[in-house]
């Protein structure tokens, strides 16, 4: 169903339909060829999700899909088996009405420690939510979509948030004291996306 990647231990965490999580570890970040990974455990999570999303600055597993909550996990590993698996951290009340499909994290990335992190879900209830990273309590919600929301995608760089689904255009938001606000809507597809990528420094999504 989705995967997510954390980066200081080279670890891919594989989200599947039968409500199990893998992990496999790489001998390299670059992730180039087959034989330099390993599966290194596999656990079940407590509820049905569809999403996955790491935050590096908090240590923590994000998983949204189904209400009627969301869970953040920590990761844990057995020294002896050198294995890994999940520790339920806490969980969040998921505020959308509809199944979430979309799914990051909006980080500063800035020198201050107090900076707020937040974690982004889009739904097919047309909204945006968003979370505290590290008190997991819901912070506000955005609107302005006219159809599902179907991906979105973070640039720390620009500090702009993509966001876009079933109405065939992109939104962007611009992340100002910890709030978003609607910068422009990019037009120009005919058919509802399913990705949307921004390439920090680039100008370009």
């Amino acid at each position: 169903l989705d995967t997510a990647w954390v980066e200081d231990r080279a670890l891919l965490i594989v989200l599947c339909s039968d409500l199990s999580v893998g992990f496999w570890k790489f001998r390299s970040r670059t992730m180039i060829a087959a034989d330099t990974v390993r599966p290194v455990g596999r656990c079940f999570l407590a509820r049905q999700q569809s999403t996955l999303c790491w935050c590096e600055r908090v240590q923590t597993l994000f998983a949204f899909g189904y209400k009627p909550e969301a869970s953040a996990y920590v990761l844990s590993r057995d020294e002896a088996e050198n294995t890994f698996s999940v520790l339920e951290r806490g969980t969040m009340p998921d505020k959308h009405t509809d199944v979430v499909q979309a799914l990051t994290v909006v980080d500063p990335n800035s020198a201050d420690e107090n900076d707020e992190i937040l974690v982004c879900t889009g739904g097919l209830d047309h909204a945006l939510h968003f979370w505290d990273a590290r008190t997991l309590e819901w912070r506000f919600n955005l609107d302005g979509h006219k159809g599902g929301v179907r991906t979105v995608s973070w640039d720390p760089v620009q500090g702009v948030l993509c966001s876009a689904g079933f109405e065939f255009d992109i939104r962007v938001w611009m992340l100002i004291s910890s709030n978003m606000y609607p910068l422009m809507k990019l037009k120009g597809h005919r058919a509802p996306l399913v990705h949307v990528a921004v390439v920090p420094g680039e100008y370009r999504a």
